[in-house]
């Protein structure tokens, strides 16, 4: 079962929706206008293209894809209010030229494009948004795109695509941008004095129009343009806002299947279109019906409005297609349906159908309503109220639920408005208070309760009304864990049992113990990263699930980690008295020492003499093109290691290109050298104890180094293996991964062509088909 999930994709739509508000804060500042200063938004970031669908919106497969947002045409707005511009005067000036020309792949020169330049140089500190000084962040937002305005210059190409800047400075490197609605976005760093060269897919351009039942069209819509990449799932390739009074619109798209998602405020997307689109382009009509909002109050048994309540929508048995397009595209979400009913029918009542329903509900739940996180469920404020939109009409079941306490219902929604309040079992009231082993008050600073297999218990903590007191409101009957902690004691568990009703409860906390020490080598060296660890005993980590679980418990029964500094020193404070294991670890998984001590109430101390094991002397020899290190970096990893043994060191070059590790326990190691640019270089080696010497060649890669061969797939039935170094593929030279990417991305199923490899030494060609060959890879330098 697919479940959603943060990707990637998710962390895009942030960043998008970030750059995208301060776009919006600068054209409030400028009498509320819409942004028409094309030149300065083409060097940040692009403004055409709106929020993405969230990934699993236009991925049938559920594969994480980082998306290529791309902008939408725009039906031409009325003229928007007066805003003052500022003139093109860039602090860089000089006697260089920039010139280029914007092609499509066809060869056909791009004509009347805006071209726009600025030098990398000019970087104006972004500012930050003080709502408590309105006015001011008004006037330094408007500051900020007013410079980078004038520093931006702008031109168009010729009929030949042509285009050439003037006036720059020699000595200055220049991001040249073009952001054009029809045939996409690009921009490229180049030199002053250089030749650059765009080139764009010919467009292909879809002219669309929306329908609304009722005739009425809603005052702005956005429109995404999804297209199947070929490897199972949709990709994001443009995206508009639109406000036609007939519902009109023109996006690109690519050749190819290609899927539209229609979003508008209060409507639904009726059914899902899907176009098969060829080079000139296509016409569609999409019908949105009115979307259903769900509003109510959530209370307690006794009244009272509840908070931070989640109201879900779910569907049951019922695959629903929606506005962001997670509908069933290919029918594979209705065979889903059909599989479960049968197997329902032959088992009849029992505890497998129970899961598979359950299974089931949580999967289509996600269907019921646009993928956005604020539509998927809603949350009450604190008057107990909330709210959802963006539902397609239906029977749907409603779920209240805080934590463990859950009520629910089938409620059939229309279009348009709909209402249902819930009442929540709020469950007991607890109230904590707390003391030392001498009987003097302790005051509480956190609280939270568990049950018998470590869950949490949901709960609302009370407006504190006596100063070192918790309560709380919403435990369950039952025996729980309370978890206890107070400043300047160890974290205390205590296990109680709440009845129906109020309860009280003390906490004791004993008379802390501390330690402290030292911590030495033979030769006197103390590596960076090193930690002293105290575990309690009976929660020693081992290979069992179990065991490793009452681990994680450590810091609530008085085990702590503390960091060694530079002299070797150490302390722990507030430790819990009693039987510890003691280690010394660096990083906090490699363990170097380790004993057995009690701990009294009081200060005592601890040290040792930790063995340096074996070192790793790491000496990197640069190609040509390598004119510094600055940026290179090298990584150690064991790669034999099994659980709690994990050893994983990174460090730098120093002046004459070496990197030293100590401390290391004997075994089989990955060793690389890398930089930021994707250059690197690795080895796998055998290290024992003294002095280990490794030899790394790095330079700019020239091939790809085959990590994976996937069984099923024609790289494997070909012959190719892990190991093997990709030379050459349908003709085309394979300096990197992205050479290959880009290769066999262009081509089709039915191409025949030939993979060329390295495999210890010797070179190898293998025939394959055009498309997916089934291996994962490495950019690497041989």
């Amino acid at each position: 079962m697919r479940k959603p999930r943060l990707s990637v994709f998710n962390i895009v739509q942030l960043v998008v929706t970030v750059v995208a508000v301060m776009f919006g804060i600068y054209g409030f500042m400028v009498n509320a206008g819409p942004a028409t200063n094309q030149p300065v938004v083409a060097n940040l970031a692009d403004e055409n293209a709106g929020p993405l669908d969230s990934g699993e919106a236009c991925s049938p497969l559920d594969i994480p894809e980082q998306p290529e947002p791309g902008p939408a045409w725009h039906p031409k707005p009325s003229p928007p209010p007066s805003i003052q511009h500022v003139a093109s005067d860039p602090d860089d000036k000089g006697n260089a030229k920039l010139k280029g020309s914007v092609k499509f792949t066809d060869g056909s020169a791009v004509d009347g494009v805006e071209v726009t330049a600025i030098s990398t140089q000019c970087t104006p500190a972004s500012p930050a948004w003080d709502v408590a000084h309105v006015d001011e962040t008004r006037t330094a937002y408007d500051r900020y795109f007013r410079e980078l305005e004038r520093n931006t210059r702008v031109t168009t190409t010729d009929a030949t695509g042509h285009f050439r800047f003037e006036g720059l400075d020699s000595k200055h490197a220049y991001r040249v941008t073009i952001n054009d609605p029809e045939i996409g976005v690009s921009t490229q760093t180049v030199a002053a004095g250089s030749n650059v060269e765009f080139k764009f897919d010919v467009p292909v351009l879809i002219d669309g129009k929306i329908v609304c039942e009722g005739g009425e069209v809603p005052a702005s819509f956005s429109v995404s343009c999804n297209v199947d990449n070929g490897q199972g799932w949709f990709q994001n390739v443009s995206y508009g806002n639109f406000s036609d009074p007939d519902g009109k619109f023109r996006i690109r798209g690519k050749t190819g299947k290609a899927q539209l998602i229609v979003s508008a405020q209060g409507w639904i997307q009726d059914t899902q279109t899907v176009l098969q689109l060829e080079k000139k382009g296509a016409e569609c009509e999409i019908k949105l019906v009115r979307g259903a909002s769900l509003s109510g109050l959530v209370t307690s048994g006794d009244g009272a409005a509840m908070q931070s309540v989640t109201v879900t929508v779910a569907g049951k048995g019922n695959p629903v297609q929606n506005a962001w397009g997670r509908g069933d595209y290919d029918g594979r979400y209705d065979e889903e349906v059909q599989q479960l009913e049968q197997i329902r029918k032959i088992l009849k009542d029992t505890e497998e159908v129970e899961i598979l329903e359950k299974a089931s509900l949580k999967e289509l739940s996600s269907r019921a309503m646009p993928g956005w996180s604020g539509n998927l469920a809603g949350y009450t404020g604190v008057d107990g109220r909330y709210r959802i939109e963006g539902i397609k009409p239906g029977t749907w079941t409603v779920t209240a639920s805080y934590g463990t306490i859950t009520t629910s219902r089938e409620i059939t929604l229309k279009s348009g408005e709909n209402f249902a309040d819930f009442t929540l079992d709020s469950g007991n009231r607890v109230k904590l208070t707390a003391r030392d082993s001498g009987g003097n008050k302790v005051n509480l600073n956190s609280a939270w309760f568990t049950d018998s297999k470590g869950g949490y218990a949901q709960v609302n903590q009370l407006p504190v009304t006596t100063a070192g007191e918790i309560e709380y409101i919403g435990v369950k009957e039952g025996t729980w864990t309370v978890n206890a902690g107070a400043n300047g004691f160890p974290n205390v568990q205590q296990e109680v049992t709440v009845l129906k009703g109020s309860n009280s409860f003390e906490i004791v906390f004993e008379e802390p113990a501390s330690l402290s020490g030292h911590i030495s080598s033979g030769s006197g060296k103390i590596p960076a990263n090193l930690y002293v660890r105290l575990t309690p005993k009976g929660n020693d980590a081992t290979k069992d699930d179990r065991e490793y679980r009452r681990r994680s418990k450590m810091a609530y029964s008085g085990g702590q980690t503390a960091a060694v500094d530079a002299k070797g020193d150490y302390t722990i404070n507030s430790v819990q008295p009693g039987e510890y294991t003691f280690s010394v670890q660096f990083n906090q998984n490699d363990e170097l020492y380790s004993c057995d001590i009690t701990l009294a109430a009081g200060k005592q101390t601890q040290d040792a003499t930790i063995d340096e094991r074996c070192t790793v002397v790491v000496t990197v020899t640069l190609a040509p093109e390598i004119k510094s290190t600055e940026g290179l970096a090298v990584t150690i990893s064991k790669t034999d290691s099994t659980k709690g043994d994990y050893v994983s060191r990174y460090g730098k070059l120093d002046d004459s290109n070496r990197c030293e590790f100590s401390f290391l326990p004997e075994g089989e190691y990955y060793v690389m050298v890398y930089g930021k640019d994707g250059t690197q270089t690795y080895e796998t080696v055998s290290v024992m104890l003294g002095t280990n010497n490794v030899s790394l060649s790095v330079g700019p890669p020239n091939c790809v180094k085959i990590t994976q061969v996937v069984e099923g797939y024609q790289g494997a039935e070909a012959g190719i293996k892990v190991g093997d170094l990709v030379i050459e593929y349908n003709g085309a030279s394979i300096k990197n991964m992205d050479d290959l990417v880009k290769e066999v991305q262009s081509t089709k199923e039915d191409d025949s062509l030939t993979i060329v490899v390295v495999r210890n030494g010797t070179t190898l060609s293998f025939r394959l088909n055009g498309g997916r060959i089934g291996i994962n890879g490495n950019n690497y330098r041989r």
